[in-house]
């Protein structure tokens, strides 16, 4: 018989046969998404997937993150192994502290999102799981109100300096309670933390044995771990630090969580729901737009044909810089479109990940006689904040930047231009940052392209259709090309 034991990190199973143990592998391995390029995988040294599953020491053990307990037993049962299920003694009591709600009264999306979460019926999948919820919804005000009904010590990871502030400040709002910080220079942990990852990291080092001794210290304190679009991270450390916080409660926040995505899944991904299991609540873009918490978002899909890059057969960064980047009719058509903005008076954000193509855009933005500013990862965080209040106050209507993904919260932006192009679902989403209505704001308005200069360009931009048309409240329209 086999026996599983479900820890706050980790589950562990016993007494699993080779057959067993293979199809568990299979069952929690994920195709990476690029596997393809890695030249492990050319010369058939890596199958190409992430394998989560690790053999332990003792035949027929292994153990696996506990957000896959329930794929371990869908396993189980589908083989016909009897087993036994037991609790780790580490996860039975989580510290208890009492956080009085001050904060503002839940939208009914917020309230289920809590309910589900909190829902005693899931006994199987013991208090984990995914909240999977728009831009601009409120995630963290939700999350706060998880802290709150749990009454337990909590931690929340954010993955950038600017979002360890908004959170640490919407805390401070809707609990009445002290809030440590670790992050920016400081360590300051208290019953409530909001801590950036990248410190976090870097007090861990290669090994929780080897780590600071107070990030171990830090690693049993908490009932709750929360974490906001960490799967948007690079690097192979940030779930490690997930899984060293031994909490009883494990809750991921996402506004572009793709699990659905079976083929081909960002490693990322993999690791969220490695860590927190499946998603337990989600709530449409479409459904905030009808109840007037965003606002219905007009996306125009421009038609690129020029320059001809069909005979181009294979995906290079090269043919990205012909047909997006350094593209000199579609940034001209970029231009124009931001003039036309201004001329109505909308404050534009203009989105791409390639420095070569702001500097272009800043110069021929400026040449149309608008005044425009860069905002980029170099950009210091000062210089960044003066550049969004005068965007605010309507002194500034256009930047163009790199920076303008998850923690970006400007609900003053009317017009978003997409010049980056790209497959990727979650920058679709996440560069939709003029949804939030604001007073004086009239509209939303997002401007992307269909690239049809090359296959693989017009591929891309398929797959960006395929995201705004899922949702039935944005209006839609594909624009001809220009003659």
């Amino acid at each position: 018989m086999a026996t599983v034991l479900i820890g706050n990190s980790y589950v562990t199973a016993w007494e699993i046969s080779p057959g067993v143990a293979k199809a568990l592998d299979r069952a929690t391995s994920y195709l990476v998404a690029g596997h393809f390029f890695d030249p492990r995988f050319k010369r058939k040294i890596w199958d190409g997937r992430e394998h989560l599953m690790q053999k332990l020491l003792d035949p027929g053990s292994y153990r696996l993150p506990v957000g896959l307990i329930d794929v371990v037993r869908k396993i189980l049962r589908e083989h016909d192994v009897p087993v036994t299920y037991g609790i780790a003694k580490a996860q039975a009591k989580p510290p208890k502290l009492d956080l009085p709600w001050q904060g503002p009264e839940l939208r009914g999306y917020q309230r289920e999102a809590v309910a589900a979460f909190m829902d005693p019926k899931r006994t199987q999948s013991l208090s984990r799981g995914i909240l999977d919820m728009p831009i601009r919804s409120g995630k963290t005000l939700t999350a706060a109100a998880v802290a709150h009904e749990l009454g337990t010590t909590t931690i929340f990871l954010v993955p950038s300096q600017l979002l360890l502030e908004q959170t640490a400040k919407a805390f401070r709002k809707a609990l009445k309670t002290d809030v440590g910080i670790i992050g920016k220079g400081i360590w300051d942990p208290k019953g409530v933390t909001i801590a950036s990852v990248q410190m976090l990291v870097a007090r861990r080092g290669k090994s929780i044995f080897t780590a600071k001794p107070e990030y171990r210290a830090l690693a049993g304190k908490f009932g709750l771990v929360i974490f906001d679009e960490l799967h948007h991270l690079t690097g192979p450390v940030w779930h490690k630090v997930i899984l060293d916080i031994d909490a009883r409660y494990r809750l991921g926040l996402s506004a572009t969580v793709f699990l659905e995505d079976n083929h081909e899944i960002e490693r990322g991904v993999i690791w969220l729901k490695a860590c927190t299991g499946d998603v337990v609540y989600k709530v449409s873009a479409s459904r905030l737009v009808g109840e007037g918490h965003l606002l219905r978002p007009d996306v125009r899909l421009h038609r690129v044909t020029e320059p001809d890059l069909s005979d181009w057969k294979d995906w290079s960064q090269a043919l990205k810089d012909r047909g997006i980047y350094m593209n000199g009719g579609r940034n001209q058509l970029i231009t124009d479109l931001v003039v036309e903005h201004v001329g109505l008076g909308r404050r534009t954000l203009v989105v791409s990940k390639s420095l070569k193509q702001v500097a272009s855009l800043v110069t021929r933005i400026k040449a149309a006689g608008i005044e425009c500013k860069s905002m980029t990862g170099s950009t210091p965080g000062p210089q960044r904040q003066k550049l969004i209040a005068k965007f605010i106050a309507g002194d500034l209507l256009v930047i163009v930047g790199t920076v303008f993904g998850e923690g970006v919260d400007i609900p003053e932006c009317e017009a978003v231009i997409n010049a980056d192009g790209g497959r990727d679902k979650k920058a679709t989403v996440q560069r939709m940052r003029c949804l939030t209505p604001s007073p004086g704001k009239k509209g939303a308005y997002v401007d992307d392209f269909m690239d049809s200069t090359n296959p693989y360009l017009a591929r891309h931009s398929l797959e960006r259709l395929k995201v705004y048309r899922e949702e039935p409240a944005f209006k839609v329209r594909m624009i001809p090309a220009r003659t």
